[in-house]
């Protein structure tokens, strides 16, 4: 079951939402895996999931708990994340026979954006509740990143998805409830981490003008005039470094190519003369137009 607005099931219970004194803390996790996702900087746009999952620390000799209900707050950056949806683990989706849980409340703007709030009533079949003592997914939260925000950044962001106990939706907290009494069992605590990298661009090294092709002549006297009569500089900054060296020079850079060309030198590196791909080098050079093999 894929969620990605506000559902509501009928619930028959009356829940009490004021001020409640948390239970004494028990061995139990919420947590949320890290990923790495990756954007292209000529758009900004990514998009991932993170898994949420209970676990539960039981006692040698003590059964698991049978869990009733969760909630979850979840707070991200809303300058760099948007909250797209939930995905609920197929055990989640066959609840009550195939109906699903007994009730779910999802937001996924709350806190004007910056949070996400859910609340799931597993079932009042206790067998069908679920127990944890081994790391159970519940549900992946997906997010898609504010592109505008990660547009032409060749360097990459890490940001956090954190459990949160300011009221970002429907005001319950992060809990797990027993029976339908709702008293909240308050867990421990580890958030997602997102490396947000992005991808490097294709090029084809030697192709200073950008048209797709390496003509050593023309793309010298690119490089040339670029240097030396206020030229425009190559398009893709990474394929006007000819020789690879991690800095665009105009008269360096140009003689590699007229030395491959006319006086049987070196090539160009990988990528080019005549591959695409990307630059197996790292360097803090952009490629922020990529030739037309992209």
């Amino acid at each position: 079951m894929t969620l990605r607005a506000k559902s509501l099931m009928p619930f028959g219970l009356v829940l009490f939402l004021g001020s409640w004194m948390p239970a004494l803390a028990q061995d139990f996790t919420f947590a949320l895996d890290s990923q790495e996702a990756f954007y292209d900087p000529i758009d900004g746009a990514a998009s991932f999931a993170l898994l949420a999952t209970i676990d539960e620390d039981v006692p040698a000799g003590l059964e698991p708990s049978s869990v009733f209900a969760v909630s979850y707050n979840l707070a991200h950056d809303g300058d760099i994340l948007e909250a797209t949806g939930v995905d609920f683990a197929p055990w989640v989706d066959a609840l009550n026979f195939g109906a699903g849980p007994t009730y779910i409340d999802l937001d996924l703007a709350a806190n004007g954006g910056d949070g996400l709030s859910l609340l799931i009533a597993f079932s009042y079949i206790e067998a069908m509740q679920p127990t944890c003592e081994d790391p159970i997914g519940v549900a992946a939260i997906s997010y898609e990143t504010v592109a505008a925000s990660l547009i032409a950044d060749t360097v990459g962001v890490s940001t956090d998805v954190t459990w949160t106990e300011i009221p970002v939706g429907i005001d319950l907290g992060n809990f797990l409830a027993f029976d339908d009494s709702f008293d909240p069992i308050t867990p421990e605590f580890v958030s997602g981490t997102v490396a947000l990298t992005p991808i490097e661009p294709p090029i084809i090294r030697g192709d200073a003008n950008g048209d797709g092709f390496v003509n050593a002549l023309i793309d010298a006297l690119y490089l040339l005039h670029w240097g030396f009569k206020s030229g425009a500089p190559p398009p893709c900054v990474d394929a006007g470094d000819v020789d690879d060296n991690g800095e665009l020079h105009a008269i360096l850079d140009s003689l590699y190519l007229l030395n491959w060309q006319f006086n049987a030198g070196p090539a160009p590196p990988s990528p080019g003369p005549l591959t695409c791909g990307p630059d197996e080098v790292g360097d803090s050079l952009e490629c922020l137009t990529p030739p037309p093999c992209a």
